[in-house]
C-alpha cells in the first residue's frame, strides 16, 4: 500500500501546478494513460513475477488516478452554480462511489469466470478448488505432496490469468475514458469557460483558486 499511496499523493499534488501549464483535458487524459499504463504492468505479472513489478504497476495507477480524480470533482464543483456546489459535490462523491463499486463487482466477475474456467479443465479436482483459490490451497493440505503441489501450481496460473484479465479490461475502459475526455473537454464552449479570466479550480482542500 505505501508505493501506492506515494504515488496517490504526488498526483494530487502535481494535479494544480499541471493545469497552470496545460489544458485541463490533456493533464486528465495524460493522467487517465498514466494509470492504464500501470494497469499494463500488471497485465504482465505471472505467478513468479517480481515484486518490483507490482510495486511498479502500484505506483503508476496511483500516480495516474489522483489527478484525474481531483481534477474531474474539481470542474464538476466549479462549474455548478454557487447555491448548487454542495448537491454537485455529494453527486460526484456518490458516482465514485458508484463506479468502484460496479468496478470490483464486474471485474471480479471477470476474474473469477477466468479461474473457474481454466480449473474446470482439470480432472479430479474438488469443486471447492475449482471455486476458489483459498479452496484450492486448502483442498491441497489433503492430498499427496506431488499432487498438492500440482494443483497449487495450477490454482495460482489461473488465478493470476484470471487477474491480467480483469486488468486487461480495466486498462482498455481507462484508455477509451481519457479519449472520451480529451474530445468531450476540448469542445468550443467548455474550453472556453475553463479559459475565461474568472474560471476558478476548486482544490481538493477546499478553496478556490483563480486560473
Amino acid at each position: 500500500m505505501l508505493p501506492a499511496a506515494c504515488g496517490f499523493i504526488t498526483g494530487s499534488q502535481l494535479a494544480p501546478q499541471l493545469v497552470k501549464r496545460f489544458p485541463v483535458a490533456h493533464v486528465i487524459t495524460a493522467s487517465l494513460f498514466v494509470a492504464a499504463s500501470g494497469l499494463g504492468l500488471f497485465a504482465r505479472l505471472e505467478p513468479d513475477s517480481s515484486l518490483t513489478l507490482v510495486i511498479g504497476g502500484s505506483m503508476l495507477l496511483a500516480l495516474g488516478s489522483s489527478p484525474a480524480v481531483t481534477l474531474v470533482t474539481d470542474l464538476i464543483v466549479s462549474h455548478a452554480p454557487a447555491d448548487r456546489a454542495g448537491p454537485a459535490s455529494a453527486l460526484s462523491e456518490t458516482c465514485g462511489e458508484l463506479g468502484g463499486a460496479l468496478g470490483i463487482a464486474i471485474l471480479g466477475t471477470v476474474a473469477s469466470s477466468v479461474y473457474r474456467s481454466h480449473m474446470g479443465e482439470l480432472s479430479g479436482v474438488p469443486q471447492a478448488g475449482v471455486e476458489t483459490l483459498s479452496g484450492a490451497l486448502a483442498t491441497a493440505e489433503s492430498l499427496p505432496a506431488a499432487d498438492a503441489l500440482q494443483l497449487i501450481t495450477n490454482a495460482r496460473a489461473a488465478f493470476v490469468d484470471g487477474m491480467r484479465w480483469a486488468v486487461l479490461i480495466a486498462a482498455l475502459v481507462t484508455v477509451a475514458c481519457g479519449i472520451l475526455v480529451y474530445f468531450r473537454l476540448g469542445r468550443p464552449r467548455l474550453r472556453a469557460a475553463t479559459k475565461h479570466p474568472g474560471a476558478t479550480i476548486v482544490s481538493s482542500l477546499g478553496h478556490a483558486r483563480p486560473r
